[in-house]
This record gives C-alpha cells, sequence and structure tokens, in this order.
C-alpha cells in the first residue's frame, strides 16, 4: 500500500499525473546495468553482455534493459569492469552533466558510485573527478566501485560538503549534487521504503537539500554547470528547492535542456515519472553560474615525493609487471605505496582521503606486490603475463582457489579477456592474490 499521505500530496502536486503514477508503482520495475566504456567500444562490451541483456535505455547510450528471468549479478563478469548494475533513471543525471575529457569534474553525494562511474567514463581518463562521500562505510564502498571499474583519475574523500567547498572554491567545470531525499521514487523497485517514507520527511530532505545546494555552488568555477537531482517527486524538495536557491545565488540561472526518452524540461527541470518512461522515478534540473570571468580558482597544487634510488627501482620493477602501463612520470611513492597521479591532482591534505588516483604496487625493501586497483584498470596487452579462464576457472578463482597453470611469476588474471585480479605462478601453480574481502564463497 502506498502511503496515504504520499496519495494526498501527488494528488495536489501533480493531478494530471497521479492515478497514472500510483498504478505504475504496482508494477514490476525494469532492472538494468550500464556498459563500461572505459573498457573499449560498447559494440564490444555489448555482444560480451549480450546474454543478460534487452534493449537500450534511451537517455543513456550505454544503458541496458537487463533480461527478465536473468542475474547479471551472479555472473563472474560481474566481478570485471565490464558492467555496473544501476537502475536506468538512476543513469540520467550523469548523462545530463555531460562532461567532457579534461574537465574538472565533481560528484558531491556520490556513493555507491554508479554515477561517478559514468562521470569516469565519459572524462575517458583525461582531466579529474572527485568523489565524496559524508559516511565512512558508503565512502568505502564508493572507493570500491571505482576501483572494480578501473578508473585512475578519480580521489575519493570522505567529508560532508563544506569541507569540500572550502577545499576547491570556484574549481569545478561541472558538479553534480544527486541529493539524499524521502525517496518516494524507489516505492516501485524497494516497497519497505514506503513504509519508512513520513510526510514530514519531504521538509526536513528539502533543508538538508538547500544546505547542500549552497555548499556546491562554492565549488562551480564561473561558467561552469550545477546539475541538481533526487529520486523523489516531491515539489518542495524539487522545484521549490530549485526556485529557492536561484534567490539565493543571483549568479546562477537555470537552463532548460532535452533528454532522449524523457522529453524537455520545464524551467530548467524535469521529472522521470514511472507511467511514462521505462525507469523509476527521478528529478533534474540544471543550473548555470554566470561567467564573470575566464579565472578558475586555483587550490595548492599536490607535491610528489622527489623519487629516490628505491622509488626508481620499485618503477622499474613495476613496468617489468606492466610494461604497458601509461603515464609513467606521473607515479609517485606515498609510504610503501606507488600510485598513478592524475597530473592536475591538487593538495589533499586536510581531507581524509581513501584514494587519489591509482594504486599501483606496494613496495618493500625485497618484494613489491602489484595491488588489485591496478589489475582492474589493465587491458591483458599491458601486463607481462596474462591467463584468461573460462567460466569455470573464473569461478574457482573467485573462491579464492589455486590451480595448475602455465608460465611464471606476476600474472593479470582474465576473463572473456577483461581483468578479475592477479595470480603469481611458481612451478605450474597459480597463486590466487585475489583481496579476501572480494572471495566468494563456494562455487
Amino acid at each position: 500500500m502506498l502511503p496515504q499521505a504520499f496519495i494526498d500530496n501527488m494528488r495536489a502536486q501533480f493531478p494530471d499525473e497521479a492515478e497514472p503514477l500510483f498504478a505504475a508503482l504496482d508494477q514490476p520495475y525494469a532492472a538494468a546495468l550500464r556498459l563500461n566504456t572505459l573498457r573499449g567500444a560498447i559494440s564490444t562490451l555489448e555482444a560480451i553482455a549480450a546474454p543478460f541483456t534487452d534493449g537500450t535505455v534511451p537517455w543513456c547510450g550505454a544503458g541496458r534493459y537487463i533480461k527478465e528471468g536473468t542475474r547479471p549479478g551472479l555472473s563472474p563478469l560481474h566481478h570485471t569492469p565490464l558492467y555496473y548494475i544501476q537502475e536506468a533513471s538512476a543513469m540520467a543525471p550523469a548523462v545530463l552533466l555531460n562532461a567532457q575529457p579534461g574537465e574538472y569534474v565533481l560528484d558531491l553525494c556520490a556513493a555507491p558510485g554508479g554515477k561517478s562511474s559514468l562521470l569516469a567514463a565519459s572524462l575517458r581518463g583525461e582531466g579529474l573527478l572527485v568523489s565524496c562521500e559524508p559516511d565512512s562505510g558508503r565512502a568505502s564502498l564508493l572507493s570500491s566501485t571505482l576501483e572494480r571499474m578501473g578508473v585512475k583519475n578519480a580521489a575519493v574523500i570522505n567529508a560532508y560538503p563544506g569541507a569540500i567547498a572550502r577545499a576547491f572554491p570556484a574549481f569545478f567545470d561541472a558538479v553534480l549534487v544527486d541529493a539524499p531525499c524521502s525517496g518516494e521514487g524507489m516505492f516501485r523497485r524497494d516497497i519497505a521504503s514506503r513504509d519508512a517514507w513520513l510526510d514530514g520527511s519531504c521538509a526536513g530532505c528539502a533543508s538538508r537539500q538547500a544546505e547542500i545546494l549552497d555548499e556546491a555552488a562554492k565549488t562551480v568555477k564561473p561558467g561552469g554547470r550545477l546539475i541538481y537531482s533526487t529520486c523523489t517527486f516531491d515539489r518542495r524538495e524539487n522545484e521549490d528547492n530549485v526556485s529557492a536557491f536561484l534567490e539565493r545565488h543571483s549568479d546562477f540561472s537555470i537552463e532548460d535542456f532535452e533528454l532522449p526518452g524523457l522529453g524537455r524540461s520545464e524551467n530548467g527541470g524535469l521529472h522521470v515519472w514511472p507511467h511514462r518512461a521505462r525507469g523509476d522515478g527521478q528529478f533534474m534540473a540544471r543550473l548555470r553560474r554566470a561567467d564573470e570571468t575566464s579565472q578558475r580558482s586555483a587550490p595548492k597544487a599536490a607535491k610528489p615525493a622527489k623519487p629516490d634510488r628505491d622509488t626508481q627501482r620499485a618503477i622499474e620493477q613495476l613496468m617489468a609487471i606492466a610494461p604497458g602501463l601509461e603515464a609513467r612520470s606521473e607515479i609517485v611513492r606515498r609510504g610503501d605505496m606507488l600510485l598513478l597521479v592524475p597530473r592536475d591532482m591538487p593538495d589533499l591534505s586536510g581531507l581524509r582521503v581513501l584514494r587519489d588516483g591509482l594504486r599501483l604496487v606496494r613496495a618493500g625493501k625485497n618484494y613489491v606486490e602489484p595491488d588489485h586497483a591496478l589489475a582492474m584498470a589493465l587491458f591483458p596487452e599491458q601486463a607481462a603475463g596474462a591467463l584468461d579462464l573460462d567460466d569455470e576457472g573464473a569461478l574457482r578463482y573467485l573462491a579464492g582457489e589455486t590451480f595448475d597453470a602455465p608460465g611464471r611469476g606476476w600474472t593479470l588474471v582474465t576473463h572473456r579477456g577483461l581483468p578479475l585480479g592477479w595470480g603469481k605462478i611458481a612451478n605450474g601453480t597459480l597463486k590466487n592474490h585475489l583481496p579476501k574481502g572480494l572471495r566468494r564463497a563456494g562455487r
């Protein structure tokens, strides 16, 4: 049953949409996934994922609906960077942001990472993505998502929006605020959310969203764009919030837009209605900061440590493991870890940073061990050794097993040409180096 107060609100706010909406919320939702275009052409990725997919999400070229009766989350392919399981409407805000290679992009409410990984794919490894999440547990999940999807040019920060605003004033070309909300758009997919919903939560959410928007505005450079989105229907959290924001920030204006399959916005805002589109509820608005100057604020640049003899030796050992790794000049050492840090990475001191760039290897006095993040970012031809496993072998690997294998030394373990992790071969046996937290029980 839908909450009666929700029914009354929708009838009052959207009389033409309310009854079709209520009927749609009692229908099965359409599950979807998004192909990870950091791993190649969509046609190639689509061919691998074909057993699970049934039709393209109109507003996202890499989005695919999941074929009824299939469970791609149980496939070993789900442990590769091939796809991310993501509700179709949830893809739209990052598509609307339209991140371009070379831009500086902020995802301010980023966990669990679906939108951030889409933004990273749009950047194509160029520029900088800062993904922020204030909840520490969800920030760890966000970091894991970007690791699995093979993202190289991102920083994951566990901080509240105010700290991000202070660290990055007028810095970003594009900012996405997919704000915490009352979650009415998920009533079809998550029945339990109906019981958790309270009429008063909409007003409370609207107040918190306004605070987040005010902090987000400080991070947008002159001429930059800000996308505000929620997965709820209520005007207080959506249209009213945008109108109030514009009253508080005279240097921002609304911009209309159009998305395939969703239509054109009105006064800069667009609802995704479950009875009109094959997706859950979503609201989006596009805002633009006045271009008073072309000057971007410039936070203090990070200063990589000067490479010493041990670091140079570790880099040489790294290149023996992954000779095809690009951008050697941007490799830095922090403690016992070598990282590939984007050249545009600012100084993040004072913030809790979970990830800044790509972790490459852990280097000790007498050893070098490649990090799992490096495996997920590599293509087989970039590694000194690679071993592709069939379905049975991939499941064995994911369960943590060792097995017979030819070759010697650190080997990139793949499935259908996509990375699963590292193994080290000695005396005809591959020792499994998949992190224990990522292993699946049994086969």
